[in-house]
């Protein structure tokens, strides 16, 4: 995905407003989600972008937006003494073998936590890169199990692998 197009799809999934955030993008991978986010957020907004293999990710973004790197595996316990008040996770969830596990785990992490951003494909059908698929209405199942205030699907836009779509959901918390 051009990072063009991360940022229309991630625009209807961020809050509008002035105030600074700190976004944990998980499984940030070479940073397309990463650097998307940074020309959508306030000025001197964090993004702490996450993932187990070194990615070379820009430090500073406009706006005095600040990237900072964290190399480790996501689904551990995450070792960050920032604390987000949105964590994104495009397009990784799906490595997640008990995805209920790992999300309450956030939640109660990360008390103060207002959304939890997901990117996934809607496929019911696993295979070699998307070992645990996770559909929106499964999702959206789950999102009452983590007690969320509310799910909102944002977008979706059509997979450059095959005939499914990707979605964007919210969970507010």
């Amino acid at each position: 995905m051009l990072e063009s197009d991360a940022i229309e799809f991630l625009k209807s999934a961020i809050y509008q407003t002035d105030k600074p955030q700190v976004w944990m993008d998980l499984g940030c991978g070479s940073g397309t989600f990463t650097k998307a986010l940074a020309h959508l957020l306030p000025p001197n907004s964090l993004i702490l972008a996450v993932d187990s293999e070194k990615q070379s990710i820009n430090a500073e973004h406009k706006n005095g937006i600040e990237i900072k790197f964290v190399q480790q595996d996501f689904t551990e316990k995450l070792q960050v003494k920032e604390h987000p008040d949105v964590i994104l996770i495009a397009n990784a969830l799906h490595y997640v073998r008990n995805q209920q596990e790992f999300l309450q785990g956030l939640i109660k992490r990360y008390p103060d936590l207002r959304s939890i951003v997901i990117i996934e494909y809607d496929t019911e059908i696993p295979n070699q890169w998307v070992p645990f698929p996770i559909t929106y209405i499964a999702l959206r199942s789950l999102s009452e199990k983590l007690m969320a205030k509310r799910i909102s699907r944002t977008g979706e836009r059509k997979s450059v692998y095959n005939n499914n779509k990707m979605y964007i959901a919210r969970l507010d918390l």
